[in-house]
C-alpha cells in the first residue's frame, strides 16, 4: 500500500507533496489536467488577459520559498505559473508528479483508500493510507437561472479569455467579484455599452488602499502595472493583516475603516473611481444595525480589486444593483427595481460550486460545506477514513495558497504520525463554523471564507511553528508588529521551520525603505496597546476555546481571539 495521494497540483497540492515528501512519506500528485498550477498553470485557457492576483508576491509565496522579483508587488498570472514551476524544480517534486491523470473513485477498504484513476485511457487501482484532496473551491462553475427568455449568448467567466469578441457588443456582467471587476473594466473598453449587475452593494477594496487619499490622480491598474516605487504600507495587505491592527477590537477594525470611506467620500481632490468605490461600501455596510456599522465590511465577503470603480465613475460601466431579475424579452432584461439592460451577450461570474461526489466514504459531514470540516480541512471521522482537504479556507485579507501551505504542514504531520487532531474534533468544527456563519453574517453562503491572520495563527499553533520573536532584535520586532502576516513568518520556528528562508524575505525589506509615515500609521501602535490592556482584564472570562460568539466580542478582546477557535491565552498578554 503507497503512501498518500495528493488529489489536485495547484498552490495547495504542490505544497502537500512537498510537506509530505519533507516528512518522510511516500507521496503521489495527480492532476487530470497536463501541467501543474491548477487555474495559474501557464496553458490555461480558463484564465483572461489582464489578470493580476489580489495579494502580493510576497504574500503568495510558500513561506520556505521566497518570491525572486526583487521588490514586493502584484504578480500576473503568468508570473506565478513560472514561481510555481520554481518550486517544482527546486524541491524535486516532478519525480511525485503523474499529470493527466483523473481521479474516477475513492472509496474505503480494509483500513485503506482505494482509488480508481484513469491515465491514458486505462484505469488503474491502487491502495493508499491517506488522501489530500486539493482540487479547490473552483471545481464546477456555477450559473444563473434567471435568464429564460433572454435570445443572447450565456457564458460563464471560466470561458472568457479576452475582451475582442466583446467588441461593439452590449453586455451585461454578472456578480461582483473580483474576476467580475476586471473583466467589466475590460470588457468595457470595447463594448458599445457594459453593465454590472450585484444583488447588493459591493464592498470594493483597493489594492491600494492609501494613494486614494494622498494621490488625486491614482488609478489603480497603472499602478500595479508599474509598482516598484511603492512601500509595504502602500498595500492592501497591510491595512489588513498587519498584527498591529490584528489585535485592534472589531469595532476599531470596523469604525477606521469606516471614516477611510467617508473621508474618501467627502474628498473632492479624491479620484472619481475612489468615490465610486467609497459609495459603495457606505451603502453596503449602513441599514444593518448598530453591530453591522460597526463591524463594517467584516460581516461580509469583500471584492479585493476596485478597477471596475473608475469604469461606473468614469460612464462607461453602469451598476446595476437589484435582488432580482424580473423578467427577459430578447435582448431586454428587467430587473426587480424596474431597471432595464439591454445586451447581447451576458458573462457570468458567478463563482464555482464544490463536487466531492468521488468520495465515497463516510466522513461525518458534508465535505462541500466547509465549515464542517476541522480548520476548513479536517472531517469529524478522520481517524476512519484519514483525508485532508486544502483550498477551502479564502482569506477575507488575503487569498488561499497562505491557508493551504499551513494546512499542508499540519496535514503531513498527522499522516507521519508527529502530530494529533484534537480529541473533542467534531465539537471544534461545529462550535467554529458557528462562529464564523455569525460574524460573517452577511455572506452566508460563502463557507470558504475566514479571517486570515487569526485562521493562520489558530492552525500554527497546532503545527507549533507560532512566531515568537525575541524583544532584543529589535528591527525584527518592529516588522513583526508592522508588517503584514506574510506566509515566512511562520517559518522561523518550529516543525519545517526554514529560518534562513524567512529571513531572506523580511531582510529584503528593510525598515527604512519599506515604511513610510502615513495619516493612520499612528493609529496602529495606539490602538495596539489600548487593546492590550483590555485583554489582560478579559483574559479570566474570555480564555479557552471560543465557541459561537460570545456577548461583547465587538469590544472584549482584539480581532485575532474571536474566530477559529484563536483563544486568548497568558502567553499572548505577555509576548505577542
Amino acid at each position: 500500500m503507497a503512501g498518500i495521494l495528493v488529489v489536485g497540483l495547484g498552490p495547495c497540492g504542490l505544497a502537500a507533496v512537498k510537506e509530505c515528501a519533507a516528512n518522510g512519506l511516500d507521496v503521489v500528485g495527480v492532476d487530470a489536467a497536463a501541467e501543474i498550477g491548477g487555474v495559474f498553470r501557464a496553458h490555461d485557457d480558463g484564465c483572461y488577459e489582464g489578470l493580476h492576483l489580489t495579494t502580493s508576491n510576497v504574500m503568495m509565496a510558500f513561506g520556505d520559498f521566497p518570491p525572486n522579483d526583487g521588490w514586493i508587488k502584484y504578480s500576473t498570472k503568468d508570473e506565478y505559473a513560472a514561481y510555481l514551476k520554481r518550486y517544482v524544480d527546486t524541491f524535486d517534486l516532478a519525480k511525485r508528479l503523474e499529470l493527466r491523470t483523473k481521479v474516477i473513485r475513492a472509496s474505503r477498504d480494509n483500513g485503506a483508500w482505494k482509488v480508481v484513476t484513469l491515465s491514458d485511457a486505462f484505469d488503474v487501482t491502487r491502495d493508499f493510507a491517506g488522501l489530500v484532496v486539493a482540487t479547490g473551491a473552483n471545481a464546477t462553475p456555477k450559473m444563473p437561472t434567471c435568464f429564460a427568455g433572454f435570445q443572447g449568448k450565456i457564458t460563464h467567466s471560466k470561458d472568457y479569455k479576452e475582451r475582442s469578441r466583446f467588441a461593439g457588443a452590449r453586455v451585461l456582467v454578472v456578480g461582483a467579484g473580483e474576476s467580475a471587476s476586471d473583466i467589466a473594466a475590460e470588457i468595457a473598453r470595447v463594448a458599445k455599452a457594459t453593465a454590472v449587475w450585484s444583488r447588493r452593494p459591493v464592498v470594493f477594496a483597493p489594492r491600494f488602499p492609501e494613494l486614494n487619499l494622498t494621490d488625486p490622480n491614482h488609478d489603480e491598474y497603472a499602478t500595479l502595472l508599474d509598482s516598484k516605487a511603492l512601500r509595504v504600507n502602500d498595500f492592501l495587505e497591510w491595512a489588513t493583516t498587519a498584527r498591529v491592527g490584528s489585535f485592534w477590537p472589531v469595532w476599531a477594525y470596523g469604525g477606521a475603516r469606516q471614516l477611510f470611506w467617508r473621508l474618501l467620500r467627502s474628498d473632492g481632490r479624491a479620484p472619481a473611481q475612489a468615490r465610486e468605490m467609497a459609495r459603495g461600501a457606505l451603502l453596503a455596510t449602513n441599514g444593518h444595525g448598530l453591530r453591522a456599522f460597526w463591524q463594517a465590511d467584516q460581516s461580509q465577503w469583500v471584492t479585493k480589486n476596485a478597477r471596475v470603480c473608475k469604469a461606473i465613475a468614469e460612464g462607461s460601466v453602469r451598476h446595476v444593483v437589484a435582488e432580482a431579475v424580473a423578467s427577459c424579452s430578447g435582448s431586454e432584461i428587467t430587473f426587480s427595481t424596474g431597471e432595464r439592460v439591454a445586451a447581447d451577450a451576458i458573462v457570468c461570474c458567478t463563482g464555482y460550486g464544490l463536487d466531492f461526489s468521488w468520495i465515497a466514504a463516510d466522513l461525518g459531514c458534508d465535505a462541500a460545506r466547509p465549515r464542517e470540516l476541522y480548520k476548513h480541512c479536517f472531517p469529524p471521522k478522520f481517524e476512519d477514513a484519514p483525508v485532508a482537504f486544502l483550498g477551502l479556507a479564502r482569506g477575507h485579507q488575503g487569498g488561499i495558497p497562505q491557508c493551504g501551505e499551513l494546512q499542508a504542514r499540519y496535514a503531513a504531520l498527522l499522516f507521519a504520525g508527529k502530530a494529533a487532531l484534537p480529541e473533542d474534533l467534531s465539537a471544534r468544527a461545529a462550535a467554529e463554523g458557528a462562529a464564523e456563519r455569525e460574524y460573517y453574517g452577511r455572506s452566508p453562503n460563502l463557507e470558504v471564507l475566514v479571517d486570515l491572520p487569526s485562521y493562520m495563527e489558530s492552525v500554527a499553533r497546532l503545527i507549533g511553528c507560532e512566531p515568537r520573536v525575541p524583544w532584543w532584535r529589535p528591527a525584527l520586532c518592529v516588522k513583526f508588529l508592522f508588517y503584514p502576516a506574510w506566509p515566512c513568518w511562520y517559518r522561523l520556528r518550529g516543525p519545517g521551520a526554514d529560518e534562513a528562508a524567512a529571513m531572506a524575505v523580511l531582510d529584503a525589506f528593510p525598515l527604512a525603505k519599506s515604511l513610510k509615515f502615513t495619516p493612520f500609521l499612528p493609529l496602529f501602535p495606539v490602538f495596539w496597546g489600548f487593546q492590550r490592556g483590555v485583554n489582560v482584564a478579559a483574559f479570566p472570562f474570555v480564555r479557552g476555546t471560543p465557541g459561537p460568539l460570545r456577548p461583547g466580542w465587538l469590544g472584549a478582546t482584539s480581532k485575532h481571539f474571536v474566530l477559529h477557535g484563536n483563544a486568548l491565552r497568558f502567553v499572548d498578554l505577555v509576548m505577542p
